[in-house]
């Protein structure tokens, strides 16, 4: 099967050279919506360094740079047997203020989300991986990322912010039955593996 990338932009792959994610694939639904905000932020804003995530995702976690392969598989591996099929729910646009300036899709939090991401961190402390938690459980905000305007100027920025509060995010919602395991080795994105929650049990 064709692996579908989520950075295509040689920079942002650049700068994440070496890591590994775990993310959420959402469906085609809500990644048609993602990509029609992308097309006009695009056409309204034209001309500004801003980096467009090339697949909407959901990620739960990030290990850190030159982490083994084979020992993030093995995390992943043991801890997705014990999670269930997860929901990816749209809630509203909002923006990660700087230095980040980031437009996002937030994800409503639900408790399996959360239970979700705190079993990953876990299994990976107990395995003695470096994960990144420099967020508390209890302030991360689960969310998709549409543009990446870190470059921009405050200037800049305040304009793209005003223009968030125009666009509109159709509400949506899926069960996602897998998870993905996302490497950059190389200066480029390949698949570390898909891997079944709960053995694939359908949710209802």
């Amino acid at each position: 099967m064709l692996y579908d990338p989520f950075i295509d932009d040689p920079e942002h792959i650049r700068a994440v050279e070496g890591q590994r994610f775990v993310v959420l694939r959402p469906n085609h639904a809500i990644t048609e919506a993602h990509h029609h905000l992308q097309s006009v932020l695009r056409e309204r804003a034209p001309g500004l360094s801003i980096s467009y995530p090339a697949q909407a995702h959901v990620t739960l976690g990030g290990f850190a740079a030159d982490t083994q392969l084979s020992a993030v598989q093995d995390v992943v591996e043991s801890w997705s047997h014990r999670v269930s099929p997860l929901r990816i729910a749209v809630d509203r646009l909002e923006c990660f203020p700087a230095p980040s300036q980031i437009l996002i899709i937030r994800v409503l939090k639900t408790a399996e989300l959360l239970d979700a991401l705190s079993g990953l961190r876990l299994e990976a402390r107990q395995k003695q991986l470096t994960i990144d938690t420099t967020i508390p459980l209890q302030d991360w905000i689960f969310h998709m990322s549409v543009a990446y305007c870190s470059d921009l100027s405050d200037s800049a920025w305040n304009d793209v912010m005003k223009l968030s509060t125009e666009l509109e995010i159709p509400p949506g919602s899926c069960h996602v039955n897998e998870i993905e395991i996302v490497a950059f080795d190389n200066l480029r994105e390949y698949s570390g593996g898909v891997y079944a929650l709960a053995q694939g049990r359908q949710a209802p």
